[in-house]
């Protein structure tokens, strides 16, 4: 019985000293950056991030607006595709069907909070007409 309770006490300080250890880490969070691409097919000077709708009052975001989307891109059967990571960990996604202009906001799924978001993805899929 000495034993188990040893073990437990044992196990319980190592616990109490990684927790703390890992409290007194310094985290901060990532800034979400506005940027392109230029690897599209349909786009060859890519497109561009150019905000995402922000709730101030709960640090949620909700969508992201597009620019900068050629005319290629907007011609037959394309979708465009947002995906917002955490260190390349799959946070949320949005999805846009058909896409008829140069910018458009592509709802998130769900709302994610801000702090949590390190990159924004844009993919461009379907049958566009270059």
């Amino acid at each position: 019985m000495k034993r188990i309770i040893l073990a437990v006490l044992a196990g319980a300080m190592v616990f109490g000293t990684v927790f703390a250890l890992a409290a007194a880490l310094d985290v901060t969070g990532g800034t979400i950056q506005a940027g392109s691409d230029t690897d599209l097919v349909c786009d060859e000077d890519g497109v561009q991030v150019l905000e995402w709708n922000l709730d101030t009052n709960t640090t949620l975001v909700d969508s992201v607006r597009i620019g900068g989307i050629d005319q290629g891109c907007q011609q037959g059967d394309t979708d465009l595709f947002v995906k917002l990571t955490h260190y390349g960990f799959k946070l949320v996604g949005g999805r846009y069907d058909d896409i008829d202009s140069a910018e458009l906001t592509v709802p998130l799924d769900f709302p994610i909070g801000a702090w949590a978001i390190t990159d924004i993805e844009v993919f461009i899929e379907g049958e566009a007409n270059d």
